[in-house]
Formats: C-alpha cells, sequence, structure tokens
C-alpha cells in the first residue's frame, strides 16, 4: 500500500526483528502509478494532483531517510528496474535476507490462486513485465509540472542507503 512506509517506526518498535522491504522505482514511474489509480481509502487524496503528489513523493523520501538512518541494515532496498530485468537474482537476493529457503516456485507467484485484495491484483496475476519501466514518457508533456518538482527538490537522484542486493 502506498502509505505503508509512514508505520515503520511502530512496526519496528512492536516487532523489532520485523523485516522491512522498500521497493523503489524512477520517482515518475511511481507518480504516476498512484496518479491514474483510484484509491477507495482516504489517505490518499494527494495522489490527484501532480504537485500534491510530487511534494507528497518529496516527503515520503525524506522519510524513508530517517528511517534507513535510525535502522541501518535493517530494510531491504529492492530496485524495482533491477527486478524486471533480473527477476531470479533479486527475488534471491531478497528471499536470503527474509532468512528464508529458496523454492523455485518464487519465480511464479502469477501460478498462486489466492485471494489478492489490493489495487495491483491484474499485476499480481501476471507475469512481470517492463513495459512499466519509464512508462511515464508516453505521458511527459502531460506531467511537467510534477517532473519540475521532482527534479527541484533532487527526486531523481539514487538512492543512497545501504542495499542487499
Amino acid at each position: 500500500m502506498p502509505l505503508n512506509f509512514l508505520w515503520i517506526g511502530l512496526i519496528k518498535a512492536a516487532f523489532p526483528a520485523a523485516k522491512i522491504i522498500h521497493l523503489t522505482r524512477n520517482p515518475m514511474d511511481t507518480c504516476l502509478s498512484n496518479y491514474r489509480n483510484y484509491f477507495s481509502s482516504t489517505g490518499n487524496g494527494h495522489a490527484y494532483d501532480q504537485i500534491e503528489l510530487a511534494n507528497f513523493y518529496h516527503h515520503y523520501r525524506d522519510l524513508m531517510y530517517h528511517w534507513y538512518s535510525l535502522f541501518p541494515n535493517e530494510i531491504f532496498r529492492c530496485d524495482y528496474d533491477l527486478l524486471v530485468a533480473n527477476q531470479a537474482e533479486v527475488s534471491k537476493s531478497l528471499i536470503d535476507y527474509c532468512n528464508l529457503s529458496w523454492e523455485p516456485q518464487v519465480l511464479d507467484f502469477h501460478k498462486n490462486k489466492r485471494t489478492v485484495k489490493t489495487a495491483s491484483v491484474s499485476q499480481v496475476r501476471s507475469k512481470i513485465y517492463s513495459s512499466s519501466v519509464s512508462g511515464w514518457k508516453k505521458y511527459e508533456k502531460h506531467l511537467q509540472p510534477m517532473y519540475e518538482l521532482l527534479e527541484k527538490n533532487g527526486c531523481f537522484e539514487s538512492w543512497n542507503v545501504k542495499s542487499y542486493n
């Protein structure tokens, strides 16, 4: 869920051994994904305005750096583009971080028949695909306000945190 990052401190206080996974992605792809989704719950109103969304992303990024500083080496940063390009290697690193045993079925997650109750239900039922990588560029001329604010706030800089992959 887009707001789960807010609760990392609480999660770590309640469950100190909790494994935190932070999926990072191109800021424009992240924002576009939120911008074009309808969120039925409250708390995501920022997703419907480019300026609010860019500001929210900037604050999210700042808070994540705070969590990384409080919990060094306790957050697995998973780069979405790397996952798409090399699903097996990144998945194995993630499984290792979680102290789980590797099972080849991990790569066939889309075949799982369990109930999924998220906005991404259709993606969960599909293999990993690359069409969303840099997908924002199709709408580039319409997303300039968001792009300019993200750029101004340094959101395109690479994540400078300890990464497990």
